[in-house]
């Protein structure tokens, strides 16, 4: 439950029934139930974007530091990648994949062969 109310889903539920509020009860403009009720709305219209754009933010640092790892630790990268590699496994397997990699001399590495020691299925 603590999980739902932090989610993105959670936040524009918050807003929806705030916009949903405004058009059921149509204040008055200017009064003061239309000017708090705006002010929420705005509110949380300007916290969902600054949390879009913190997220996005997040996820675009994450990845470049992945691609840095990467290229760091596969001396050559022996999987077709269609440009949604880093999608194919999800943080925890990826850290799996890297330690394999570094556990293996520089020469022997292979990128194929750890991704399939840690989720073999997805290679399939």
């Amino acid at each position: 439950m603590k999980a739902f109310l932090h989610s993105q889903f959670a936040h524009y539920l918050v807003w929806a029934s705030g916009l949903l509020l405004f058009l059921v009860l149509r204040p008055a403009p200017w009064s003061p139930p239309f000017i708090a009720i705006f002010t929420v709305i705005m509110a949380l219209g300007l916290s969902l974007m600054w949390r879009a754009r913190k997220e996005t933010l997040e996820a675009r640092a994450a990845f470049t530091a992945w691609q840095a790892r990467l290229q760091s630790l596969a001396a050559s990268i022996d999987v077709e990648d269609d440009g949604h590699l880093y999608e194919w496994l999800d943080p925890s397997q990826w850290h799996a994949v890297f330690l394999n990699l570094e556990s293996v001399p520089i020469e022997a590495r292979s990128l194929r062969r750890a991704i399939e020691a840690v989720a073999p299925e997805a290679l399939s």
